[in-house]
């Protein structure tokens, strides 16, 4: 009843704590947060009201019970006077028929007849004591039953929301005056502080590291378009002819190619590029969206599906993970997946893509029609209109020799295939300030009901074989 009042009297929802830190765990202990400290102690509370009102009536119904309870609660001095007139039941007599308005003893003898009305009167008063105490007893049952119940009801709101809250993941050493900020918007459905909204009108997320190293996240496509390394370098590139008012796909950034990658049944790379997305959980470095069917979805593509993307920023490196999931229980679907990935260089003639790309076999799509080839190169470099699948090859490592770094770009899940593109030639497009090396899921997953399929995809800058910043 105490934590109920507790919860549901708190004005405000950081109130519900001492301080900020007790309810945005920095260690990913959920256990120790204080919404589900707090749900326990409620659950411990109800718990308690319910043995009390047990007890309660258990005794309160048992007339042997009740009698030694309600004789011991006497007052000593009557008992004392009044059984002092009547001799020991050792001897071997005992008054049971009081209410037949007759003594039944045994035959040894117990005294006269004032003796007897003496012992009958105490007996009387055993006997209505015990019906007061069984009234009573009866009643703090209730009364305890009732407390449980309207203590559960009382404080369970509070403690979902605080639950709720602990989804924001906050930093707090790292970004201490951030909190109350996201700590309202996790318990009243405000947007977090790092929701920005660009010139066009579009939202993104701002992540940041301590380190300096950042990144833009835009809702519409959950598509990443800037990562700033921790030395300011920027590795991501957006077209200059890109249309950034939601009217058409994003043409920059990690680019989402989900249902289907390249023309096909459905519209080109599908539809999850040109979706908003859900802000599924979000803290200073790191955001997850999350996409599910729409009627716009189902009307291209009907099937049961839940897809969660995941952007992180460390001192080293850019961690992606997209997390596709049949939420069906009838049949399997199939999906091709990709990041059409959009690379910043300081110009096409100083690039150099790096991995296991000699003898292996590739798609060269800018044939007519598209023909399978053979790569004899260990290193590509681009003097021409590019658009190769290179089926088996995930190892890409893109080399700038004007910025003198490496961007390692490791597929350590998923990704199986690499598909390289640049519109060679192409001002408007801007040709020769970005290149594509994107991570495909090129032949089709088939994922059962309830099946998962996950896509993890770093992107870590190195300078000289080392990388840039210290692992954080």
């Amino acid at each position: 009843f105490f934590f109920g009042i507790l919860f549901k009297k708190s004005p405000e929802p950081m109130s519900l704590v001492a301080g900020q830190q007790e309810l945005y765990h920095t260690s990913a202990k959920p256990q120790e947060s204080v919404g589900r400290q707090g749900d326990q102690m409620l659950k411990y509370s109800v718990v308690a009201g319910v043995m009390v009102a047990c007890v309660c009536f258990f005794v309160g119904t048992s007339p042997t019970a009740t009698r030694q309870l309600s004789a011991a609660l006497l007052p000593s001095t009557t008992l004392q006077a009044q059984r002092t007139m009547v001799p020991p039941y050792a001897r071997g007599g005992a008054f049971v028929k009081l209410g037949a308005q007759h003594l039944s003893a045994s035959s040894v003898e117990v005294g006269s007849v004032s003796e007897k009305v003496s012992a009958i009167e105490w007996e009387g008063n055993v006997n209505d004591h015990q019906g007061h105490v069984q009234s009573t007893l009866v009643s703090l049952g209730l009364a305890a039953l009732a407390v449980a119940v309207f203590s559960s009801l009382w404080g369970r709101p509070a403690t979902t929301a605080v639950r709720s809250a602990e989804l924001l993941e906050v930093d707090i050493q790292s970004h201490p005056h951030s909190v109350s900020h996201v700590a309202i918007a996790a318990t009243t459905g405000l947007k977090p502080q790092n929701l920005k909204v660009d010139a066009s009108g579009l939202e993104y997320i701002e992540l940041t590291h301590p380190s300096g190293a950042s990144a833009k996240v835009f809702v519409y496509g959950a598509d990443v378009t800037s990562y700033v390394d921790a030395s300011g370098t920027e590795w991501i590139a957006v077209r200059p002819d890109a249309v950034m008012d939601g009217s058409k796909p994003i043409s920059g950034g990690l680019s989402h190619c989900f249902p289907q990658f390249g023309p096909g049944a459905i519209q080109q790379h599908g539809f999850a590029r040109n979706v908003k997305w859900d802000i599924h959980k979000c803290s200073s470095s790191s955001v997850t969206f999350e996409l599910t069917p729409s009627e716009y979805t189902r009307s291209i593509w009907d099937k049961p599906f839940r897809c969660l993307f995941t952007v992180t920023v460390r001192a080293e490196c850019l961690d992606t993970e997209l997390d596709v999931e049949n939420t069906g229980s009838d049949e399997a679907f199939e999906f091709q997946a990709a990041l059409h990935s959009y690379f910043n260089v300081s110009s096409i003639e100083n690039l150099t893509i790096a991995g296991s790309f000699r003898g292996k076999s590739f798609l060269n799509k800018m044939l007519d029609p598209p023909a399978e080839q053979t790569e004899t190169r260990a290193e590509i470099t681009i003097d021409e209109e590019y658009d190769r699948v290179y089926a088996g090859v995930n190892d890409p490592v893109l080399w700038d020799s004007k910025k003198g770094m490496d961007l390692k770009i490791l597929n350590r899940a998923g990704w199986k295939d690499t598909v390289i593109w640049n519109p060679y030639g192409n001002e408007g497009m801007g040709y020769d300030t970005f290149v594509c090396v994107e991570s495909v899921a090129f032949t089709p997953v088939s994922l059962k009901p309830g099946g998962k399929w996950v896509g993890s995809m770093s992107l870590v800058p190195e300078c000289d074989g080392w990388a840039w910043c210290p692992i954080d």
